[in-house]
């Protein structure tokens, strides 16, 4: 179903990922995007947003917020996509 996209800034939602690698957070969902943070192998993250596919997470980390891909990044058990709004860039 679509989704409309959220406007303002990210809010939390009570979900994280879990990344399965040293994961480049960026600044949208493409590598086309420049690298804001890294998230390291093993950290999780708190989702804040996606993109309408889920193949990109929202989170943020240390301070900072950013994209990450969902094949590095992965959401712990019993997450609830369709709770999770779906953000621009």
């Amino acid at each position: 179903t679509y989704q409309q996209p959220s406007t303002g800034a990210p809010q939390p939602t009570g979900y994280t990922v879990r990344s399965l690698a040293n994961v480049n957070m960026r600044g949208g969902p493409s590598i086309a995007y420049g690298i804001v943070y890294r998230l390291p192998f093993g950290r999780t993250a708190e989702i804040v947003g996606r993109n309408t596919a889920a193949t990109w997470w929202q989170v943020r980390y240390n301070g900072f917020t950013g994209w990450v891909s969902g094949a590095y990044a992965l959401p712990n058990p019993g997450t609830d996509i369709s709770r999770i709004p779906v953000t621009l860039p």
